[in-house]
Formats: structure tokens, sequence, C-alpha cells
């Protein structure tokens, strides 16, 4: 189905068991993801709740197959995470990114405008009071651990976004004078 997307959303209802209060996604297991993705996003979270090893099988997922970790902890997502988490799907294939580079930049602006202009994401105060994480926690992961992103992983989409943008304004500014001839 085109422009149909697929996440795992939470809600917090209303007394009335319908209105939704409250609602945060658990994000997107893929960028391509369907149906059946969604459900082996939920089978990989629920062992984190609810089996014995589950927290440290999943930090162990994580720190093994992830490869970065997006730095929105407490604050908004900066301009370097939106054009690199833009370019990302194609991080193999440079050639790609600089062919899709005017559709790819354009989201990575339009990711920068919804990160500014949306709210930080934070738990609720008796959420984090009753779960409080420790500083030294053994389990604990964030963007902190990522290592620093590189040529290929900043740089290049970075350029590519210059490319691409200029090159949807160049295309735009070219057929609008055509317009007016």
């Amino acid at each position: 189905m085109a422009g149909t997307t697929y996440d795992l959303r939470a809600h917090v209802l209303d007394d009335d068991g319908e209105t939704v209060r409250e609602s945060f996604s658990l994000g997107y297991p893929s960028p391509l993801g369907n149906a059946q993705s969604i459900d082996k996003f939920w089978a990989f979270l629920q062992p984190y709740m609810e089996a014995e090893d589950g927290v440290e099988r999943t930090w162990h997922h994580l720190k093994e197959n992830t490869g970065y970790l997006v730095p929105v902890d407490n604050r908004r997502e900066g301009w370097r995470w939106s054009i690199a988490r833009s370019f990302m799907l194609g991080a193999h294939w440079p050639y790609l990114q600089l062919l899709f580079s005017p559709f790819l930049g354009l989201n990575a602006l339009g990711r920068m405008l919804a990160m500014r202009t949306s709210k930080i994401p934070q738990w609720p105060e008796e959420v984090e009071r009753a779960n409080p994480v420790e500083p030294d926690d053994p389990y604990r992961l964030t963007w902190r651990d990522n290592g620093p992103l590189g040529w290929w992983e900043l740089y290049w989409p970075l350029l590519c976004t210059v490319i691409g943008v200029g090159a949807f304004v160049g295309a735009l500014g070219w057929i609008v004078s055509g317009l007016w001839r």
C-alpha cells in the first residue's frame, strides 16, 4: 500500500476508555516496514519486558547489531543527525545517495523543521520516579556510546544534501523562469 507506514504506538486513555489523552510511538521497525515487521518488532520488545534475562538479551542485541543510537534523550535531534538519518537507508550505496540527493536532502530539511517544531519527548514524572536509571547501570546504552560520525556517515550526506537541495532549487528556478518568457 503506497503511503502507508507502520509503527508501534502506545496510548494513554481517558477514564471513558476511548478518548486518547496522550500517545507516543515506540518507533518504526524499519524505514520500509510493513504489518509483519511490526509483529517482529513487538516480538523483540516483549522479552525485554517479560523474560527473566530480557534486559540483558536486549542490551546485547542492541550493542552488537545497532549501528547508531539517535541522540534524542532529553534533547532534540540536531541537524547532523537529521542529515545522517535521512541518508542512512542508502549508506552502502553512496552513488545512490548522490542520485537521490534532491529527495533525501529535502527530507533532511523537513526533518530539521519537524525537530525544531516538535516538543522534546519526555517520560511522565511518575514513570521517571517509579523507574530511575542509575548512572552506573551496566545495561545503560545511549547515543553517547556511538562512535563518531565520519566521512561516509556525515560529510558525504552533507555534501549530497547541498548538491541535492541546490539541484532542486535550480530546477525549480529554471521551470519558473520558463513560465515568464
